[in-house]
């Protein structure tokens, strides 16, 4: 007698669920929650960073008619490092958006 189980019905669609099963329906609760709003920090802040990586990138390169702040002009090796450093920059917050963010969000669904 110790191996049956007992169901209960399922609190919004009355279907029974065994209670091995209610902790990982309690995680899955949880994360819906936690995904439901636009508040989510992680996320939040790797859209930060893009928006940071761009604003400083383009004060470096300025507007292409004149040197810009620190004295780079267009199509100089200068100019084209920023560049390169903006799409490593890039790069790297989707590295980290996939392994530090998608990722384990992903494992525990």
């Amino acid at each position: 007698m110790s191996d049956v189980k007992i169901e209960e019905p399922h609190e919004k669609t009355g279907d029974t669920v065994a209670p091995e099963n209610k902790e990982k329906e309690a995680e899955l609760a949880e994360i819906h929650r936690k995904e439901s709003t636009n508040c989510q920090a992680s996320k939040l802040l790797l859209n930060w960073g893009a928006l940071f990586f761009l604003t400083l990138v383009s004060i470096l390169r300025g507007d292409g008619k004149a040197p810009s702040i620190v004295g780079l002009t267009s199509y100089t090796m200068g100019d084209w490092v920023a560049l390169v450093i903006l799409a490593l920059g890039l790069v790297g917050l989707t590295v980290v958006a996939i392994k530090g963010v998608l990722l384990p969000e992903s494992a525990a669904k």
